[in-house]
Parts: structure tokens; sequence; C-alpha cells
């Protein structure tokens, strides 16, 4: 009998072993995969041109329309704070501006060299220092 109780108590202590170890297994399901969609997008940038300064020449400002003026090659006439403005050449430099208002001085006295950004006089310092 002593041989019976023995397999019988190792069978329970065995039983209670393996439902003490034997806890719930917990299935953990691998995380999910999300494909992310393409949200690229292309976005075209376009870079403000820096806006050029042009340099001119005026050689008079009146209130009346004036023929002899009118009539020069290449005169651009513009209208500005009541005056008709009249000017010559479009230089991308001050100096070069300076030595065409120097060659036609002795014909208009009162030539000068004005600054224009986008197509409105700005200070000629301004466009120098620019």
């Amino acid at each position: 009998m002593d041989c019976k109780v023995k397999k019988w108590c190792l069978l329970l202590l065995g039983l209670v072993f393996i439902t003490c170890t034997n806890s719930e297994v917990k299935k953990t399901t691998p995380p999910e995969v999300l494909k992310a969609k393409d949200t690229t997008q292309v976005v075209q940038v376009t870079v403000p041109k820096k806006e050029a300064f042009v340099f001119k020449v005026q050689i008079a400002a009146l209130k009346k329309p004036n023929e002899t003026y009118s009539k020069l090659e290449d005169i651009v006439v513009s209208q500005e704070n009541g005056f008709i403005k009249y000017r010559l050449g479009s230089f991308d430099s001050y100096s070069n501006a300076r030595k065409f208002r120097n060659s036609i001085r002795s014909t208009y006295t009162d030539a000068f060299v004005i600054a224009l950004k986008n197509e409105v006089p700005v200070s000629i310092l301004e466009a120098i220092a620019d």
C-alpha cells in the first residue's frame, strides 16, 4: 500500500505542479504593420527675383507736352504727379547712367540721373546702397 500511496501522492503533486505552472499563455499578436500612404507632395517654390533698379537720365519735367522732346530717339515719356517727364537711357548701374548724363549735359543742362524700381522712382541713395 505504501507504493500505491506514493504513486497517488506523486500523481497529485504532479497535477498540482502542472496546474500551477500551466498558467494561460497570452497570445500576443504581432503589431499590425500599416503601410504609410505616400503623402509627399511636390511643391514648386518660386523664389522671388530681386527687384533690380534701373537708372535713367531725366532731361525735363513739364506741365505741357513738348513736341521736340517727344520726337527724340529712345525717349521715354511718363506722367507723374501732374508732370510729363522725359527720360533717356536705361542703365543697370548708377555710374553708367552718370557717364551718359555727362555726355549729354552740354545739350540738356538740367539732366540728372534717377533710379526706378518697377517703374516707380526711388531714392538714388537707396538704389546705390542695394
